[in-house]
């Protein structure tokens, strides 16, 4: 609805141009001096000034001088309606800044047609005021922009996506379906988010995924997705950002982390192979004897001693073998007792206590067990940390299934009656680089969480300070990664 602001000092002037334009979708404002006028104007921003010149004070010329001296106003169109019909009336009225003169008495049918004319027009001009703005905009924007209608067909597309997706100019990106973008997985993704925005105008959907260009070659996307009015029509406006930089950052991150757990373990290991290597040497030395018992009694400790060695060689080798495709089934409990295994003397140097109670018969989830291992070490480690005298750590895994999405999930808990955490250190655990440590990255946990994401799971904590802290990480049984 247009907005138009009559001003008049004439209280029968003005009633009766409210009379002449009631008929109209017009919300009609109304000001009785030019000082009123000015107020009104900057208040509304209207579609359209009637505007009388003969008022006291200040006259109707000098109030359109103002109103387009006034940045906000300036563009607003002006009607001057004058009782002078005189050629120099009218050229002070243009040299004021009136776009156009209706002379009293007014003739309500001009009045009328003027009115809807110069309003029309003046949306017009706006809306192409707003849509050079919108397109310099999207021209200018460092990520992708996309359009696309409720039949996920391509509508608008900006230069720079154009860029990302190596698009040849001959075929533009406009007419294309936005799923062959997108891998499989992803291009359900897509469609889920997609149905969700259009069934909630308030709702910002926000996903990573896969681009795949039309040369095949691929590369990291983050995917903001909202509703938008196109055309009068529902449609999806997608904001695509190119994640190829951050992604090789976070992998870089995600092998410091892991180098710097394995380093703990190494020499864990070292010390489980070094202590029977050692107890091998004195058996062989103390075989060389010429009592048959007593070798053969050294012989059998050095035989246990390198099945020990074996033991632990095989132990670690299948926390650490590659796998063809990386996604493996993994059995949490398999996983959780391999690393107590190798990190059980760290535990019994610090004075920590290890409990166990695993729930039999666990179902698998698909992931990597390098990164599973390497999720577990840090928390490990953290727990370690937060014992600087000894206490008790406890491990559990179980099942839960959720109501809403009838998934099941694989839960791991690791709880320690350690320092604990403040809450304002709770909340921010997870964040990249935030450490309470006098050393470290302060990666650890944020690589954590980001691993435990990208297997499509959950990882949480529950803390109060001085009464220790309980992880709690859920994978789910059916995620494809």
């Amino acid at each position: 609805m247009s907005t138009l602001l009559i001003v008049d000092d004439n209280l029968t002037a003005r009633q009766m141009m409210r009379t002449i334009l009631k008929s109209e979708p017009y919300e009609l404002v109304f000001a009785n001096d030019g000082k009123t006028a000015l107020e009104y104007a900057a208040q509304v921003i209207p579609d359209l000034i009637l505007l009388d010149v003969m008022m006291p004070d200040m006259d109707g010329y000098e109030v359109c001088r103002r109103i387009r001296n006034t940045p906000l106003l300036a563009e607003v169109p002006i009607i001057m309606v004058t009782a002078l019909d005189d050629r120099e009336s009218r050229i002070d009225g243009i040299l004021a800044g009136a776009d156009d003169f209706i002379t009293k008495p007014v003739d309500p049918v001009e009045l009328r047609a003027r009115a809807q004319t110069i309003t029309r027009l003046n949306r017009y001009r706006r809306l192409m005021g707003e849509r050079l703005k919108f397109e310099r905009m999207t021209e200018l924007s460092p990520n992708g922009i996309l359009v696309v209608n409720a039949h996920h067909t391509i509508l608008m597309a900006n230069p720079t996506i154009t860029r990302m997706s190596h698009t040849d100019p001959t075929a533009p990106l406009v007419g294309q379906l936005v799923e062959t973008f997108f891998t499989g997985e992803h291009s359900t993704r897509y469609h889920a988010a997609a149905a969700h925005v259009l069934a909630n105008a308030q709702m910002v959907e926000q996903f990573e995924a896969v681009w795949v260009r039309p040369d095949t070659t691929r590369f990291p996307v983050e995917v903001d997705m909202g509703f938008i009015q196109w055309d009068d029509q529902p449609a999806i406006q997608l904001i695509v950002r190119d994640i190829t930089e951050r992604a090789q950052l976070e992998a870089m991150a995600i092998d410091n982390e892991r180098f710097a757990a394995n380093s703990v373990l190494t020499a864990t290991v070292a010390h489980e192979v070094n202590t029977p290597l050692h107890t091998i040497k004195t058996c062989l030395y103390l075989a060389d004897s010429d009592e048959q018992a007593q070798r053969t009694t050294y012989l059998t400790l050095a035989q246990d001693e390198i099945d020990r060695i074996s033991h632990i060689l095989r132990q670690l080798l299948d926390l650490y073998r590659t796998h063809d495709g990386g996604d493996v089934p993994i059995n949490a409990n398999t996983l959780i007792e391999r690393v107590l295994v190798l990190t059980s003397n760290v535990f019994a140097q610090a004075g920590i206590q290890v409990e166990s109670a695993l729930l039999p018969q666990l179902p698998t989830f698909m992931g990597q067990p390098n990164q599973m291992t390497q999720i577990l070490l840090n928390i490990l480690l953290n727990a370690i940390a937060a014992m600087p005298n000894g206490g008790t750590l406890q491990l559990t895994t179980s099942t839960t299934n959720e109501a809403s999405t009838g998934q099941t999930y694989v839960v791991i808990m690791i709880a320690d009656n350690g320092i604990g955490m403040a809450d304002e250190v709770r909340e921010r655990i997870f964040e990249p680089f935030f450490t309470t440590k006098a050393e470290g990255s302060g990666l650890g946990l944020a690589v954590c969480k980001r691993l435990v994401e990208q297997h499509g799971g959950t990882i949480s904590v529950v803390s109060e300070l001085g009464a220790g802290s309980t992880f709690r990480i859920a994978f789910p049984i059916n995620h494809n990664l």
